[in-house]
């Protein structure tokens, strides 16, 4: 799984595009305990219908989430954010004769997360 998004799931955030800051509403059984309760060790389980958030203030459910492919092939980095990919969870660079000089290195990939130009590690 892709734990260079900051999850195992390769879910981003509908809004700011990042992975790293996403919570899913679960209910998990709690022991009552003297100093107050425990959940550790308690088994937990959450579908696509569970209220999601994100630290950004976007709220939702689960199926809402960006899912991006899962990993198989060369790495690429952001230029920009430095948040690595897999070539096939990349997008498409948009107007790529806007986006180069001559002499600049060429990709084709851009980060789906932030839209700067990635590039093979």
């Amino acid at each position: 799984m892709g734990n260079h998004l900051g999850n195992s799931h390769n879910y981003l955030c509908p809004k700011c595009k990042t992975g790293d800051n996403l919570s899913v509403e679960i209910k998990v059984w709690a022991t009552l305990t003297c100093d107050g309760t425990d959940v550790e060790g308690q088994d937990n389980e959450w579908d696509a219908d569970n209220r999601a958030i994100c630290k950004c203030g976007w709220e939702g459910a689960v199926k809402d989430f960006i899912v991006l492919p899962e990993g198989n092939d060369e790495m690429f980095e952001c230029a920009d954010c430095q948040t690595e990919w897999h070539s096939n969870q990349c997008d498409d660079v948009e107007d790529p004769l806007g986006r180069f000089a001559p002499g600049d290195t060429y990709t084709d990939l851009q980060c789906p997360s932030c839209g700067a130009l990635c590039f093979p590690i």
